[in-house]
């Protein structure tokens, strides 16, 4: 069966005794839920990802590169009007003891797939413009998208630091999710305690991320890539982010790798097998 993956990704200094653990989410090529999984170490994580898999989407870096301030794709995120942690060799060190991914970007590679990194935030932010209100769809100048695109904000979910995860929002999120993709029943938990709310908080970046790799694989247009380096970063998109990507994409040093397409008029892509 054709699957596709998102891996939610905890810092490294989490990776061993704490109860706060990395999720996979694998969807099938018809955008259904197949299975979460919940591992810590990295070698847990490789064997969770089934052989198979043809797309695998992460929520952190996978490569950084500058030793201070913050990677072309933070700053191209703020652009946009995300907000992401600015990402540097020595910031990562200081918080988190080092970069997770440099770990984990070879033996991801090293696989059959397609693999990139993405940010929840900016994928939550472009599902609610897909699914803003009915009279917002007849916006057709860029101008009156983006004022309508910077005050979109996803409800808060996931704990800040150490902190807690806020389960007010879960119900939100997951009514975003299931406008696109069928969770085939999950759920959070109901009435969660605060380790159970943070797995929870997890599963639903873990979602998101398998929700963009669904639409790389079988959705064309609907993402678009950039690249500052070997792993690409990738957005849930359409021709209005598309374009504002472009326009913010050299002054913030990324490379656009794909042209954004309408999804309603463009091909099949040649290099993934078919829903079974």
């Amino acid at each position: 069966m054709n699957t596709v993956c998102g891996l939610h990704l905890m810092p490294l200094l989490e990776e061993i005794d704490s109860p706060r653990r990395s999720c996979i989410a694998q969807f099938t090529a018809h955008g259904r839920l197949r299975s979460l999984s919940f591992v810590q170490a990295d070698n847990e994580i490789m064997d969770a990802i089934p052989a198979p898999v043809s797309h695998i989407v992460v929520d952190a870096p996978l490569e950084v590169h500058n030793e201070t301030g913050a990677r072309p794709i933070e700053r191209l995120l703020g652009w946009l009007d995300v907000a992401a942690f600015p990402h540097s060799r020595e910031r990562d060190r200081q918080i988190f003891g080092g970069t997770r991914g440099d770990a984990l970007r070879a033996p991801l590679t090293t696989r059959i797939a397609h693999v990139a990194e993405t940010h929840p935030d900016a994928v939550l932010k472009q599902l609610l413009w897909e699914h803003r209100p009915e009279h917002a769809h007849s916006i057709v100048e860029f101008a009156d998208y983006r004022s309508y695109w910077h005050p979109l904000r996803p409800p808060r979910y996931r704990p800040k630091a150490g902190g807690r995860a806020a389960t007010n929002g879960f119900a939100s999120i997951v009514a975003i999710l299931e406008r696109e993709v069928d969770l085939d029943g999950w759920a959070p938990t109901e009435s969660p305690d605060d380790w159970q709310a943070i797995e929870d908080a997890a599963a639903l970046d873990a979602l998101i991320c398998a929700i963009v790799a669904w639409r790389w694989a079988y959705r064309p247009g609907a993402t678009l890539q950039v690249s500052s380096g070997h792993t690409p970063f990738i957005f849930a998109s359409d021709a209005f982010l598309g374009h504002r990507i472009s326009l913010h994409a050299e002054r913030t040093g990324v490379s656009v790798r794909e042209d954004f397409q309408d999804p309603h008029t463009a091909g099949p892509r040649a290099d993934v097998p078919p829903p079974d």
